[in-house]
């Protein structure tokens, strides 16, 4: 079987991530070929540009431990590509993921072969596992945009979700906030109900509501002064809600990550929505256990005494990484090891942390593959924008061990962002996920 699986996720690492036409389209072809196991499962849709994952994972977390099985579909993975379809918290088996791939691949065989991209195969694969496993709610992240994601071929989700946009991948999805937010859009149903936290992004905002209304979409607008105390101890936060459906009620996350309050605020909503609609019955005893035990890998997480990761890749995420930084080194001094890809707004992303002086020492490196971007070029961001003293390693193991010992020196904190591939790199050079 592992022989079968290796020669499976081959297969699938030869094939496009991009395919001619619309992702939408080619799973709708897929999914009726495959007999439609979409309608034996609710869906709860989850778009976004940064924080979709983390909605996601809460989401699903506080449905498991109130007793209903759920599926849970993200990416990008870091070390493993099954880590992108769980059930009940668990990543597929080799032998399903195996089982499920033959399936999408006759469908792709019959359709001429060559038909389907990398995504499209990995929600086949998804959603005939959570229909052989008999979910009560799948949760499920787009890939990229919304209206012509492959994920937006599941037609008729129990809610959709929207996070945080801003702009990030423009060549595809378009060049400004608006028409972003018009495409992340594309998931609202008619009817349905959307959940949104309110005024993050003025320009998103009215895209988003004025979609919402057309579609005569139930719209449960949750606010950030929702949150109306917290304390964050670096390692947790504490928190307490007060709206509609939460009245004061006390909650705590096991990471000092500032920007998982809304992501967090933001599930609350969705499982509170829900609740009201008599879709679900949850236990706020339960929901508290789900939130304080929930962890998202590669987002501000501790892989080892003194060492953070975390997946923030463009200016609004690298923004957010900075606010959180202090909570957590508290009076420590801070290293950055960072590296980014070549399609990424690197240049925005250095100038945010030279203004901001949150680091002490930074150590930049290259990925591999081909979007990498030489160190070099890189370095030379942080110089424009006003650090002089910057080391560069070419060797993703040689810029660990450079920057893990400076902290060590300095008897400081490493953080590591700019990029989940350089997330992942750094996992499996630590010996995988913990």
């Amino acid at each position: 079987m592992q022989d079968e699986y290796m020669q499976v996720v081959s297969y699938l690492d030869s094939i496009p991530q991009f395919m001619e036409g619309y992702g939408v389209d080619r799973s709708e072809a897929m999914l009726s070929k495959l007999g439609e196991p979409e309608q034996n499962f609710k869906m709860i849709h989850v778009a976004g540009t940064n924080g979709k994952g983390s909605v996601s994972l809460y989401i699903h977390d506080i449905l498991k431990e109130n007793g209903y099985t759920t599926g849970l579909f993200t990416s990008p993975h870091l070390v493993d590509v099954r880590e992108r379809i769980r059930i009940n918290g668990e990543m597929i088996s080799k032998e399903d993921f195996t089982t499920f791939f033959k399936r999408v691949k006759d469908v792709d065989d019959g359709l001429g072969g060559g038909k389907l991209a990398y995504f499209d195969y990995l929600l086949g694969i998804a959603v005939l596992a959570f229909d052989r496993y008999k979910v009560d709610f799948a949760v499920m992240e787009t890939g990229l945009g919304g209206r012509l994601d492959s994920t937006n071929a599941l037609k008729t989700p129990a809610a959709s979700v929207i996070t945080t946009i801003s702009l990030e991948h423009t060549a595809i999805l378009g060049d400004t906030v608006a028409k972003i937010a018009s495409e992340k859009a594309g998931i609202i149903k008619n009817n349905g109900t959307l959940i949104y936290l309110d005024g993050r992004n003025r320009e998103a905002d009215e895209v988003i509501k004025k979609r919402a209304q057309e579609c005569g979409c139930r719209m449960e607008l949750a606010y950030r002064q929702d949150i109306i105390n917290y304390k964050n101890e670096g390692n947790y936060i504490d928190f307490s809600v007060s709206n509609r459906y939460y009245n004061n009620d006390c909650f705590r996350i096991n990471t000092g990550a500032m920007y998982q309050l809304d992501n967090c605020l933001e599930a609350l909503m969705v499982t509170g929505a829900l609740n009201a609609q008599g879709i679900i019955d949850t236990s706020l005893d339960k929901t508290r256990i789900a939130l304080a035990g929930a962890c998202w890998h590669g987002r501000m997480e501790r892989i080892r005494d003194d060492v953070y990761v975390d997946g923030a890749h463009n200016p609004e995420g690298i923004t957010s990484l900075v606010q959180s930084v202090p909570y957590i080194a508290k009076d420590k001094k801070r290293v950055l090891l960072f590296s980014v890809v070549s399609d990424k707004n690197f240049n925005e992303m250095a100038r945010i942390i030279c203004d901001l002086h949150t680091f002490d020492h930074v150590v930049v490196t290259q990925l591999e593959g081909s979007r990498q971007l030489d160190a070099d070029i890189i370095k030379q961001a942080f110089i424009d924008n006003g650090i002089s003293g910057v080391d560069v390693y070419d060797k993703l193991d040689m810029a660990f061990g450079h920057a893990e010992s400076i902290a060590q020196d300095m008897q400081g904190i490493l953080f590591i962002s700019g990029s989940l591939y350089l997330v992942g790199d750094i996992c499996r050079l630590c010996g995988g996920l913990r």
